[in-house]
């Protein structure tokens, strides 16, 4: 489990899929929509389709560089952030956040 101290909220427990760098979208996504109902970061949906893939970049003043994935959901669509996370000498794993798209 991971603190992620970047949020404007105060840090949560995370806990990082565990795929190489070169992971695609799609298997990331596969992995977090295999995570049972007591990991932290399982999908609270029961089905997804992905529906778009792009890069995006956050505003200033912490600008960071994330690929978005929307997924059309039973439960409405879903927009998840990946980046990979790396401190200065292991690898640690993707960062994701999951948000209702509104």
């Amino acid at each position: 489990m991971h603190r992620v101290s970047h949020e404007s909220v105060p840090s949560y427990p995370f806990n990082p899929i565990k795929l190489p760098a070169t992971a695609t979208p799609e298997e990331l996504i596969t992995a977090l929509s295999k995570r049972g109902l007591s990991e932290l970061g399982h999908f609270n949906f029961a089905s997804y389709k992905l529906s778009e893939i792009r890069p995006v970049q956050t505003e200033p003043p912490i600008s960071e560089k994330f690929t978005a994935v929307r997924l059309d959901t039973d439960r409405g669509q879903k927009i998840v952030l990946l980046r990979p996370m790396q401190n200065k000498t292991n690898w640690i794993g993707w960062y994701y956040k999951i948000y209702d798209a509104r």
